[in-house]
């Protein structure tokens, strides 16, 4: 079992209620770095980075980026990718990482607000909805999934927010 991890809190924010899923194997190609909770300024200028070079990645099985977070540790330092979802790995352009996510069960949480404030969401599901409802985390990829209304220029559109679980009573 993974113990809820403790995430900075910057606002306190009530989640909207998930909706559970069973996710297939995936494969993503991407941009990955490690950050930390308490510093992920780095992320938004590695989604810059990552999205002038998208492009190159073969074998897209879907247009529209994905954030994948994997090897969280107990001092709150994490894989994170800026990837896009694969038919299979061909040729990976240079500086980017190949991730294999296995089928997993998730929590997916609904983020509706500016990207900026993805960070509450995160804090809420973290701190207090998964230990509320006693849900187990699974040690597994995290994935930001954005929605097709999400628009790169401004921020805006929505993102889901997918939690590896063991179990969804």
């Amino acid at each position: 079992m993974i113990e809820a991890l403790k995430i900075p809190e910057e606002r306190r924010v009530k989640p909207e209620p998930p909706r559970f899923e069973s996710g297939k194997p995936m494969l993503f190609v991407g941009l990955s770095e490690r950050h930390s909770f308490e510093a992920t300024q780095g992320v938004p200028a590695q989604w810059q980075k990552f999205m002038a070079n998208c492009g190159e990645i073969p074998d897209k099985a879907h247009p529209i980026p994905v954030g994948v977070a994997t090897n969280m540790d107990d001092d709150g330092n994490f894989e994170y990718a800026c990837a896009v979802e694969v038919s299979k790995f061909s040729t990976t352009p240079r500086g980017f990482a190949q991730l294999r996510v296995p089928a997993q069960k998730y929590a997916v949480f609904p983020h509706r607000e500016h990207v900026s404030t993805i960070g509450a969401t995160y804090s809420a599901i973290w701190n207090h909805w998964l230990p509320d409802h006693n849900i187990s985390v699974a040690d597994g990829a995290s994935l930001e999934r954005h929605l097709e209304t999400f628009d790169p220029q401004t921020g805006l559109g929505g993102v889901e927010i997918w939690i590896p679980i063991k179990d969804a009573d």
